[in-house]
């Protein structure tokens, strides 16, 4: 009698997920044309005429005022003998309300979105800007418990492209330990008291991005839908970035 020959089990069942995956694989990229398809016959959005010249004209105002405030030869009056300032930036939209080069002195302070928040030494240059933006800014003076808390609970670094928190001393002495900053206690010292090596340290952590702020309504927190008032708020900045922090 002649033996047929057989099949091991576990090469049929190799094969038979060779073929299931062989069919998924099919079917995802049937899935994924179609996706493709559907984004090319979808309906171009026009947006009204009158969105649009409202946009410009918004925009046009808003370059008018950095042109006129860029050249008049005066800075932000600060009567305070304050060297740090806390901004925070709470309205703007690019090709909505706002023009090119206040947009470019937002991003030289990384306040490129909108809850984003900085440290800055005040200095002609940094008043002159404030100046510009203050449109779109709300800015005040941080005392030393602001600073530890957006430290130690907003501070991040980039590494790696990746935003990271600050998990141990060892990175930061890493990074700062030429300029003898070595810890989150040093960091805070160095901001807070502008000291010899504020732009090492401040460009060492990244923007400090807050939530939308709220409004405490009994034992629950609730969001504060209006856009917050722009400008000097001087000491209340710190009650303000509380409720964001």
């Amino acid at each position: 009698n002649r033996v047929i020959p057989t099949v091991p089990e576990s090469v049929l069942r190799k094969k038979k997920s060779l073929e299931t995956y062989k069919l998924n694989k099919e079917a995802r990229l049937i899935e994924i044309q179609k996706k493709k398809e559907k984004q090319r016959n979808k309906k171009i959005q026009f947006k009204r005429a009158e969105h649009i010249v409202q946009n410009f004209r918004k925009t046009n105002a808003s370059a008018k005022r950095a042109r006129r405030l860029s050249t008049d030869g005066k800075t932000l009056q600060i009567k305070e003998p304050a060297k740090l300032v806390l901004v925070v930036r709470v309205k703007g939209q690019p090709d909505r309300d706002m023009d090119d080069r206040t947009q470019r002195i937002l991003n030289s302070f990384r306040l490129t979105k909108v809850n984003f928040a900085r440290l800055l030494e005040l200095n002609d240059y940094t008043k002159k800007m404030i100046r510009i933006i203050e449109p779109f800014v709300t800015y005040g003076y941080p005392t030393k418990k602001t600073v530890q808390d957006l430290v130690y609970k907003r501070g991040m670094i980039l590494q790696d492209g990746n935003l990271v928190p600050i998990t141990s001393n060892e990175l930061i002495e890493e990074h700062l330990g030429k300029h003898d900053v070595i810890c989150l206690e040093d960091i805070i010292h160095e901001l807070f008291t502008c000291g010899e090596h504020f732009k090492e340290v401040n460009n060492f952590l990244c923007p400090f991005k807050l939530s939308p702020p709220k409004l405490i309504e009994g034992t629950r927190k609730v969001l504060v839908k209006e856009t917050p008032a722009t400008g000097n708020r001087k000491d209340e900045i710190n009650d303000f970035v509380q409720a964001m922090n």
